[in-house]
């Protein structure tokens, strides 16, 4: 009798501790592959500087920091994942150091106002988001699928305004770039909580117009657009992400990355900004 307890307790020892380890395995399974998890929703915010040359406005150089807010959704597959995120920032006024103070003052009073409507020679008002949707297909892996590469397409649409003063009225300048890029993302996961991933995309089609309106002096607007195959819009889009898996159905993300964009007509205009943001994304 005490010989068929002992075996049954120890029969009981071997299934309960085989069950608990089989149960350890399949929770780490599970948060090794959280990006299993066929969506994905997440915010961003954090800090960014910019960088502008305009010649439509002038030849100096603008620049100023601002803080990126940005929405993000992702659906992944087996071999495949897709993004989609809309990404704007908090107005900044950029400054040139070039232009600071300019102003006329002759016998007829001061003929170029030193400030409008919060405005002077030296600063412009900004406003600029994007929205991209991104499609990557797996491309290579290694056995134990800790790396990963992925090609595809990104399609973005940037809206950028910029208003400031040219002589002594106040205009506004309107960017809207459509463009189809090639992209590449590479992935390296560390362990069950660290992941690396790097993008990297570059346009191919575009179509870019850009409207100037001076409502003071001339209501009309004058606007050109132009359809272009890396031809007159130039540029590249850069980001690293560090992401830690906090839990099966939870991670936290920081990105570092850099944009450079340039359209040639009917004048250059040239920006580049770069910003670190931290983000909080939900797997569902």
């Amino acid at each position: 009798m005490k010989k068929t307890l002992a075996v049954t307790f120890l029969l009981w020892g071997i299934l309960f501790q085989t069950n608990a380890q089989n149960t350890e395995n399949q929770d780490s399974v599970r948060l090794f592959n959280a990006n299993e998890f066929k969506y994905s929703f997440g915010f961003t915010l954090g800090t960014g500087s910019l960088v502008l040359r305009d010649k439509v406005i002038s030849n100096f150089l603008y620049q100023g920091n601002y803080t990126p807010f940005g929405l993000h959704f992702q659906i992944r597959n087996r071999f495949s994942k897709s993004y989609y995120s809309l990404e704007f920032m908090n107005n900044p006024i950029l400054k040139t150091e070039t232009n600071k103070g300019f102003e006329y003052k002759g016998d007829l009073g001061e003929f170029f106002p030193s400030s409008t409507d919060g405005l002077d020679f030296s600063t412009l008002k900004t406003k600029k988001y994007s929205f991209n949707i991104s499609q990557l297909f797996l491309f290579k892996q290694t056995e134990a699928k800790k790396i990963q590469v992925y090609l595809g397409y990104d399609l973005n649409s940037t809206s950028f305004y910029k208003k400031f003063i040219q002589f002594e009225y106040v205009n506004e300048l309107r960017d809207r770039i459509m463009s189809a890029a090639i992209m590449a993302s590479f992935e390296r996961k560390f362990n069950r909580k660290h992941h690396l991933e790097y993008n990297f995309s570059m346009p191919i089609l575009s179509h870019a117009s850009r409207s100037l309106t001076n409502s003071e002096s001339d209501p009309v607007t004058i606007s050109k657009s132009r359809f272009t195959v890396m031809k007159s819009v130039l540029g590249f889009d850069s980001k690293l992400t560090y992401r830690y898996q906090v839990a099966a159905r939870f991670s936290l993300r920081a990105s570092y990355s850099f944009h450079y964009l340039q359209v040639t007509f009917p004048r250059k205009v040239q920006w580049a900004n770069n910003q670190l943001t931290i983000g909080a994304f939900f797997h569902f």
